[in-house]
């Protein structure tokens, strides 16, 4: 949980930053009941491992619980930070059921920035910010966040 509290993943409004801790802390308690020994383990056991992005959104309430007005950006603004400070590696077929509009940007920025800046560098500037570019840099996030890591842990090879 320090993670949270350092850039990027400390946000710059206090109410996101709070939203960020308290989720993060809600599903963390609730992940304590799930069978296993790490918060991955417990993630893939839990019902949330096998939800699509629109159960998660219905069912995490009552998985997780917290009943304010907006709990459930609250429990979202956490599994994000989660995710990001790779504590929970939510599966492609999980991540190919959500969007985000942060997620790209953080994890690029947190989870390896050499290793981006490298792959930027292979493909050049111009076609990194393409259309293309952005969806190849979308396909490589859910990796990450899938498997763990950087973009920049396998040897990159291409035209210079």
């Amino acid at each position: 949980m320090a993670q949270l509290n350092r850039p990027p993943l400390r946000a710059a409004s206090e109410s996101t930053h709070f939203y960020r801790r308290r989720g993060a802390t809600l599903i963390l308690r609730w992940l304590l009941d799930q069978p296993g020994s790490t918060w991955q383990q417990r993630w893939n056991a839990s019902p949330a491992a096998d939800a699509t992005g629109a159960q998660w959104n219905k069912l995490n309430a009552s998985w997780v619980g917290y009943d304010a007005a907006n709990a459930n950006g609250i429990r979202n603004t956490g599994l994000f930070a989660l995710v990001c400070a790779d504590v929970l590696r939510p599966s492609l077929h999980w991540q190919l059921t959500r969007t985000s509009t942060n997620l790209r940007a953080i994890i690029c920025q947190y989870r390896d920035p050499e290793g981006f800046a490298r792959l930027q560098e292979l493909v050049g500037p111009e076609s990194w910010s393409s259309h293309l570019g952005i969806l190849a840099k979308n396909v490589l996030v859910k990796l990450v966040i899938a498997k763990g890591g950087g973009a920049g842990r396998h040897q990159c090879r291409g035209r210079h």
